[in-house]
């Protein structure tokens, strides 16, 4: 799931890893196991949210509701206290995990290139997650749909469009990683370059892999030579050698 042209090697690159949140039981997500005493409580919430009332969680991420009303209207619907809910929702929050393997890419990239996170997500991630988590160490910027107060794929791309402002630069010499084949799509045709990432973790590391060693040649033009290093490697599903470089 920003800060651009940064020059190493005579290389000027941008990339965006997108995320698209669901609420769901990820910010209740200690409800999640069987052995929770609250197991239940956290299937009632799944069903509350995303079965009767599915509006609601893009509201939250456009940042048209809170997490506190969330919180209170959840704890109206379970007939629970809002207090007790609400320690659950902080703490789950606040404790969330960023694979460290991740974390390592991400730095090795950004001796090379910027990277943005950019996210459909929650008012929660950015006041409790992200500086629980350090994010905004790890990423050059952070963009949240629910401080926009709009989707990535809304406004005709306006989430995107003033990042590549912000920093001087053509979207088409941005590259989008994103696990929604949608906000790819709608990225592509915006002029920039983009990679679904749906298997996880590891296709997420795989690419990211691609996008390193890419960048190493002294070309100022990247954009090519990753679509090459795709092309070569036919990435999807497979693992990029570690020797792997674009001549």
């Amino acid at each position: 799931m920003s800060k651009i042209r940064i020059t190493c090697q005579k290389i000027t690159s941008f990339f965006l890893i997108g995320t698209e949140h669901s609420a769901g039981l990820v910010f209740w997500g200690s409800l999640r196991s069987v052995d929770s005493q609250d197991y239940a409580l956290g299937q009632k919430i799944e069903d509350i949210l995303f079965s009767k009332n599915r509006a609601l969680i893009n509201d939250w991420m456009r940042g048209q509701k809170s997490s506190e009303e969330l919180n209170t209207f959840l704890s109206e619907q379970l007939q629970t206290s809002p207090e007790r809910l609400w320690d659950i929702f902080l703490r789950d929050c606040k404790s969330m995990e960023f694979d460290n393997q991740l974390r390592k890419k991400i730095e090795q990239i950004k001796t090379r290139a910027h990277v943005v996170l950019v996210t459909g997500n929650m008012d929660c991630f950015t006041r409790y997650t992200v500086p629980a988590l350090a994010l905004e160490k790890v990423f050059d910027k952070i963009i949240n749909s629910s401080d926009l107060g709009y989707l990535k794929t809304e406004k005709e791309g306006e989430t995107f469009l003033a990042c590549v402002r912000e920093y001087d630069v053509q979207i088409s010499q941005t590259f989008l990683i994103d696990d929604s084949v949608k906000t790819c799509e709608f990225f592509n045709s915006l002029g920039g370059k983009s990679y679904p990432v749906l298997k996880g973790k590891e296709d997420t590391l795989r690419f990211m892999e691609v996008l390193y060693q890419a960048t190493s040649n002294k070309s100022e033009d990247t954009i090519p030579a990753i679509d090459a290093a795709l092309q070569i490697q036919e990435i999807r599903g497979q693992a990029a050698p570690e020797n792997f470089k674009i001549d």
